[in-house]
């Protein structure tokens, strides 16, 4: 499993996904520039010390990261899109996009995945919360693959 935040402007945000994804065994991808700096004592708070449990890979650009994984299968998370989370087949090497808190992704970015995911919200709401909307679908992507390889989580 893969999660990729482009551009992430809120800490505690990034900070509770490495938690998750140490926890869940996930790698992280943060595509740059990033809203804040890695070492900040609130990172490390929220974080704790689960940054030495998971694989944090930093890429200067989307370009690198595309180029770092020519054949990734990408998954973009977006409240534009029809297909719910749910509805989604996951496979273990999906890679998982979450885009900026403030703005989501280009334009451009859309037409570049594989897939475009929304997790299905009562009107008149915007969005969910970045770490909790990721958190969701990653805990739907768990339960798809360990149903699928035979697993029980109970």
């Amino acid at each position: 499993m893969d999660v990729v935040l482009y551009q992430p402007e809120i800490p505690d945000n990034t900070a509770a996904l490495i938690r998750l994804g140490a926890c869940l065994g996930y790698r992280l991808h943060l595509i740059e520039p990033l809203g804040f700096a890695l070492d900040t004592k609130k990172m490390r708070r929220i974080g704790m010390d689960y940054s030495k449990q998971i694989t944090l890979i930093r890429h200067p650009s989307w370009d690198h990261f595309r180029n770092e994984h020519p054949d990734a299968r990408l998954i973009l998370a977006t409240t534009k899109a029809q297909i719910p989370h749910w509805h989604h087949r996951w496979a273990k090497n999906d890679f998982l996009i979450m885009g900026q808190e403030s703005a989501g992704v280009p334009t451009d970015l859309h037409e570049q995945v594989n897939v475009q995911i929304t997790i299905p919200m009562a009107q008149k709401v915007r969005s969910l919360n970045l770490a909790s909307a990721a958190t969701l679908i990653c805990g739907e992507w768990q339960r798809q693959i360990s149903e699928t390889n035979g697993i029980s989580l109970s």
